[in-house]
């Protein structure tokens, strides 16, 4: 990817104009998107939100992972950083490991049923072992 490809990628996916960004590298133009875009992000008019607005955001950050608030622009700069990296060799490819051989194992049942046969053990509900019917945590 060119530097003027990944201008014009960076404009049509985050709306940072392609004249402001004048880096001579992608790292360079990416920083400076990013900037322009926490600028935009500080320097925003906050109107007042209306009560369905603050629930709909107040549910949003209960849904988002990171807690905040989704930033479509933010993530398709990243999409396109990740982009740059991966093609300009930034990351090593990790090849799929595939499916372990569980015949050579002494239980080769999958791993998940073995802790769930190992949680009931200790913690099953057996009224003949406690006064009170639940196995003792070893």
């Amino acid at each position: 990817m060119t530097i003027e490809e990944l201008k014009q990628a960076i404009e049509q996916r985050t709306g940072v104009p392609a004249s402001l960004l004048t880096g001579e590298t992608a790292e360079e133009n990416i920083a400076q998107a990013k900037a322009m875009l926490a600028y935009k992000r500080e320097h925003e008019q906050q109107r007042p939100k209306s009560t369905v607005e603050q629930f709909a955001d107040w549910i949003g950050a209960r849904l988002n992972e990171e807690g905040t608030k989704k930033d479509p622009a933010g993530e398709a700069l990243a999409d396109i950083e990740e982009a740059v990296r991966v093609e300009s060799g930034g990351y090593p490819m990790v090849q799929d490991g595939g499916q372990v051989d569980t015949s050579t194992m002494p239980d080769p049942r999958p791993a998940r049923e073995q802790f769930a046969d190992w949680v009931a053990q200790r913690t099953a509900f057996d009224p003949f072992t406690d006064t009170d019917g639940w196995k003792r945590v070893l």
